[in-house]
């Protein structure tokens, strides 16, 4: 390939080659540069058997129920067999799969242009258990045919964890006792149990503290008392642990004055 470059696009039939002789071109560059991808022009057409929608799916609580629906189109002009696999699983942010939740897997017969509408309910003793700490689930739809898979539809839902309530109580000055509401509602139709407080900060020491029993959707104000040496800014982080819902936390900025 060494020596002068000229420019052939005038010997083309089209302004930029017709598809052949594209095709051509790119053949003869990949036999010499090993490129791995042929050219597929957009104006081709590409044949779907089966269009697939994951609908009525809305951000949810947890605690709440998971609804959705998976609905399967056949666009062929004729009757056809699918298999569809539908699973609902927990998921990492870095996108490592966790526990599976639900597995649903079964097989339709549809007349041509005709559709079918499957309907999810997940209540919420089925999920979460099983979920990781960033409450994210995916729901996956793979549908194939004898020939293989066809298609496949994701979505992830992320699941919203409640949070503490905090409320400071007047101001907080060097060495004198000062008070934090911390306001936790459950929302589970299950009693919290193993129940513990955390209080984190930069200048606080990691002190925990066991506290009664949840009942469900209850509704309990904590009362904190803490008690700072200088005059600072300190973010304090309430962290709330138990069995049955992992991790709440919420925080507060602290202006510490000396009198």
């Amino acid at each position: 390939l060494d020596g002068d470059v000229i420019d052939i696009t005038e010997q083309y039939k089209e302004k930029e080659g017709t598809l052949a002789e594209r095709r051509s071109f790119r053949h003869a560059i990949a036999l010499i540069y090993k490129l791995p991808e042929p050219i597929i022009p957009r104006s081709e057409p590409i044949t779907i058997d089966v269009q697939a929608m994951i609908t009525n799916l809305k951000p949810q609580n947890i605690g709440s129920k998971l609804l959705f629906n998976v609905t399967v189109s056949n666009v062929l002009k004729k009757e056809k067999y699918f298999n569809v696999s539908t699973v609902v699983y927990s998921l990492y942010y870095n996108g490592e799969r966790g526990k599976n939740i639900l597995i649903d897997r079964y097989s339709l017969k549809l007349a041509k242009f005709k559709k079918n509408i499957r309907r999810y309910e997940i209540n919420p003793q089925d999920y979460i258990y099983k979920l990781v700490p960033f409450s994210i689930v995916r729901i996956s739809v793979i549908i194939s045919t004898v020939q293989g898979t066809v298609l496949k539809r994701m979505f992830d839902l992320k699941i919203k964890k409640p949070t503490l309530i905090i409320k400071p109580m007047g101001r907080a000055v060097v060495g004198k006792l000062f008070y934090v509401d911390v306001q936790l509602i459950n929302p589970l139709q299950v009693t919290l149990t193993n129940c513990m407080f955390s209080v984190q900060g930069i200048r606080l020491n990691g002190a925990q503290h066991h506290v009664k029993p949840v009942k469900p959707f209850g509704n309990v104000i904590y009362r904190f008392a803490l008690v700072f040496d200088q005059a600072i800014k300190e973010t304090v982080v309430f962290l709330f642990t138990s069995n049955e819902l992992d991790q709440v936390q919420g925080q507060i900025r602290i202006k510490v004055d000396y009198n």
